[in-house]
């Protein structure tokens, strides 16, 4: 009995050391990764029903930290062209190395615009 109970409490403690820094789960089970300890609400879509490669990513709140909430625009945009064509290779319209005031934010929201390449 006493073995059983050390044996769960071991597996707590493996478990919570197991945590990466930096990354958490939401509510689904998904991992969240965090851009200058501020973890972001990202989202990319496609523009176009026809063409999967055009994509938005929208990312809030960008008042957080704004070079950040960009990291975080950037990287959401890099797994979404992954997740679709198996490649990190972007042509941005709107994007990293458009300059700060060029980049739209509108609600608090910071958006990127690009397309895949494959």
């Amino acid at each position: 009995m006493l073995r059983g109970f050390v044996l769960i409490g071991l597996c707590f403690v493996l478990v919570a050391c197991s945590n990466r820094r930096g990354v958490r789960t939401d509510w689904r089970g998904f991992e969240k990764q965090s851009f200058d300890g501020v973890y972001f609400r990202a989202k990319a879509d496609r523009v176009d029903r026809n063409d999967l490669s055009l994509f938005t990513t929208t990312v809030s709140p960008a008042s957080a930290s704004f070079e950040a909430a960009r990291a975080a625009a950037e990287h959401e945009g890099i797994k979404y062209c992954i997740e679709n064509f198996g490649t990190s290779r972007i042509t941005w319209t709107i994007g990293p190395e458009t300059a700060s005031a060029g980049v739209p934010i509108e609600n608090d929201r910071l958006s990127y615009q690009g397309r895949c390449q494959r």
